[in-house]
């Protein structure tokens, strides 16, 4: 293939470099910050700073983030646009001895989401299709998850895929036995964090309940007990609620149209069949 972007090179930059050249991703910015301390390292925004700036920035944020107990090589996620603290935090996590990067523990967020299908009673999704899921989309970015942790301990996940723009709340999962308070909130403000460095124009949290959609938009309060619901959860992140149709079966032919699209419209609004559905898709009979 021709490497057609070598033509846009500054004269004196190398088309290839020597990866044998530093043992590490440390060593060489430990190496650029006593060569180049005095230079411009990033600039955004009419702002810049130098490598002097980054090695101390990112040394007193990596004394912080060993402060606070991580293990050594534990994860730690960084959700922000390209902004200066972008630099500031990537070295700060490897000079303390970390991996920059999301959570990918598949199995770990199964446990999750099986213990709150216990809890509340519904059958959870299998662990073949969370992994069949995350081997089909994580590798193209279209599918994340965010585990948040108390002391070290999973408290709660949720599960993301992202499509054409959009961002989709698809699973949760959450362990009771872990007091964390406030986590879905951080959760979810995580994930919009990094729906918006990806460009995304939109979260999707999948709705709330209809029967409240429709009195909240008639000016009406909500249902009794609507605020121990998800969708309660929901809605205090603000945003006003917009009924759409519902999903119906359109066939070619206008006769079949007319005699089965009213019987196929009751049929997918049918609680049994979503329950017979979620049985099939979880491999059981």
């Amino acid at each position: 293939m021709e490497r057609i972007w070598l033509k846009q090179y500054p004269a004196g930059v190398p088309a290839d470099i020597d990866v044998t050249q530093y043992s590490s991703l440390v060593e060489l910015l430990e190496e650029s910050f006593k060569k180049f301390s005095d230079r411009k390292a990033f600039i955004c925004m009419d702002k810049s700073i130098s490598y002097r700036d980054l090695d101390e920035m990112s040394q007193a944020l990596g004394a912080y983030l060993q402060s606070k107990g991580l293990a050594k090589g534990a994860r730690v996620a960084l959700m922000m646009p390209n902004v200066l603290q972008y630099p500031v935090s990537t070295a700060a996590v490897l000079r303390a001895g970390y991996a920059v990067g999301e959570e990918h523990d598949p199995e770990l967020f199964h446990r999750l989401h099986t213990a709150t299908a216990a809890r509340q009673a519904f059958d959870a999704v299998t662990p073949g299709n969370i992994k069949a899921q995350w081997d089909c989309l994580a590798s193209t970015g279209n599918c994340a998850m965010f585990v948040a942790r108390r002391d070290g301990v999973a408290a709660g996940g949720i599960w993301l895929t992202s499509f054409a723009g959009t961002v989709t709340y698809k699973l949760a999962g959450w362990d009771a036995s872990v007091k964390a308070p406030n986590a879905n909130e951080l959760l979810h403000w995580t994930a919009m964090q990094w729906a918006r460095a990806r460009g995304a124009h939109t979260y999707d949290l999948g709705g709330i309940d209809r029967t409240n959609a429709e009195r909240l938009i008639a000016g009406l309060p909500p249902a009794e007990g609507f605020e121990r619901t998800p969708s309660f959860f929901k809605q205090r992140f603000g945003g006003a609620p917009v009924l759409l149709p519902r999903a119906r079966f359109v066939f070619t032919n206008g006769v079949l149209n007319a005699a089965g699209g009213w019987a196929a419209q009751r049929a997918l609004s049918s609680d049994m069949l979503h329950r017979l559905a979620n049985r099939l898709r979880n491999g059981r009979s």
